[in-house]
C-alpha cells in the first residue's frame, strides 16, 4: 500500500487527527522517542495507523525522532498535531538519497515554522560502511545549503537556525566538523565491556552507568558542540550469544532509571523505540528473538508490553 498523496487529503487527515489527539494530555515521561512508522517493510502507514501511533506517543512525550522522509504524511501529521520533531533523512549511498533530501525540502516548504528539534542527515551510514566520511559530510553540507536557501525564500527563522548534523555510533571528526551538533546512538546492551548482573534492577543501573560513560567519552572529543543521544534503550528479548540478555524486567528498570538521570542532567535523548520492528525481519536472516526487533515500548501490533507504564486506552 502506498502513502496517501494529494494536498487536500493530507490537510483533511491533519484536521481530523488534530481533533482526535488534542484531547489527550501529553506526558513528559520521556524526553523523546524514536519512531519508524512501518508495519511492513517499505509500506507507508495509512491515516488510521498514524493516528494510533501518535496517540501512543503522546502518552510518553511530544518529541519524536524520525529516520526518513519516505512517508511525508507522517511528518505532516506530527507537525499538525504539535509534536517537536528531530527529522531524519535516510542516506545509504543509493539513488534514493537525493529524493530523501528533495522530499525534506518539500516538507519544510509546507511547514516552515514547524517545531523542529533538528535535522539528521544519515543514521549509522559509516557504521554500516555504506558511505565514506567525505560522502556523508557532503550530504550534510548539501542539506544545510538547501534548508538555508529555503529559509530566505520563505522568511523562516526556524529554518535559518535549525541544527543539521549526522548520527553515528562513533561520530567521525570529518562529519562533525561540518555539523551543527553531535548525534550518537548509545546502546549499553551492545557494550561488551559492560559487566552483566542477574538482578534486573542492578543490570539497569549498570546500563545507566555504561550509557553515561559512553556519552561523556564522546562529548569529550567534541567540546562545545550540542550533543544529542539519538537512540538509547534496552530490548525485551534477545537471541543466544548477544552481548547481554534482553529482558522485560531490565527494560522496565532502565526505562525508569535512565530518564530520571537524563532529566536531572539536562540530557537530550530519544528512547529507542516506540514499537518493536518486526518489519526488519525481511532484511536480515536472523532468528525472531534477535534483539534489534524487540526494543519497542509497544509490540509491533501496538499492544502494550508489561513494562510499559502508560495505558493504551483510547488508542
Amino acid at each position: 500500500m502506498a502513502c496517501l498523496t494529494g494536498a487536500g487529503s493530507r490537510w483533511a487527515i491533519g484536521i481530523l487527527l488534530v481533533v482526535c489527539l488534542k484531547v489527550a494530555v501529553a506526558s513528559d515521561e520521556l524526553f523523546g522517542v524514536a519512531y519508524a512508522p512501518y508495519r511492513y517493510m517499505g509500506v507507508c502507514p495509512h491515516a488510521g495507523e498514524i493516528q494510533q501511533d501518535l496517540c501512543l506517543m503522546k502518552k510518553y512525550t511530544t518529541k519524536v525522532r524520525t529516520y526518513s522522509t519516505e512517508c511525508p504524511e507522517v511528518l505532516d501529521l506530527l507537525f499538525w498535531n504539535g509534536f517537536r520533531v528531530l527529522i531524519g533523512v535516510w542516506i545509504d549511498n543509493r539513488a534514493s538519497d537525493q529524493k530523501e533530501i528533495d522530499d525534506l525540502i518539500q516538507i519544510l516548504r509546507r511547514h516552515p515554522q514547524a517545531d523542529i528539534h533538528g535535522i539528521v542527515v544519515g543514521n549509522e551510514a559509516l557504521y554500516r560502511e555504506t558511505m565514506t566520511p567525505t560522502e556523508v559530510a557532503n550530504r550534510v553540507k548539501e542539506t544545510r545549503r538547501k534548508v538555508r536557501a529555503l529559509a530566505e525564500e520563505v522568511n523562516s527563522d526556524v529554518l535559518r537556525n535549525v541544527d543539521i548534523f549526522s548520527v553515528e555510533v562513533f561520530p567521525h571528526p570529518e562529519v562533525v566538523a561540518v555539523s551543527d551538533a553531535v548525534g550518537a546512538n548509545i546502546h549499553p546492551f551492545y557494550n561488551t565491556h559492560l559487566a552483566g548482573d542477574s538482578n534486573p534492577e542492578n543490570m539497569a543501573g549498570m546500563a545507566v552507568m555504561g550509557t553515561m560513560h559512553s556519552m561523556d567519552m564522546l562529548k569529550s572529543y567534541y567540546p562545545g558542540k550540542r550533543f544529542i543521544v539519538a537512540e538509547v534503550g534496552w530490548p525485551t528479548d534477545s537471541k543466544n550469544g548477544e552481548a547481554h540478555e534482553g529482558k522485560m524486567d531490565v527494560t522496565k528498570h532502565f526505562m525508569k532509571k535512565w530518564p530520571e538521570y537524563a532529566r536531572n542532567m539536562g540530557i537530550e535523548y530519544f528512547w529507542f523505540e516506540l514499537c518493536d520492528s518486526e518489519w526488519k525481519k525481511s532484511m536480515v536472516d536472523e532468528p525472531d528473538d534477535m534483539s534489534d526487533f524487540h526494543f519497542g515500548i509497544f509490540r509491533s501490533d501496538r499492544s502494550v508490553k508489561e513494562m510499559a507504564s502508560s495505558e493504551t486506552s483510547g488508542c
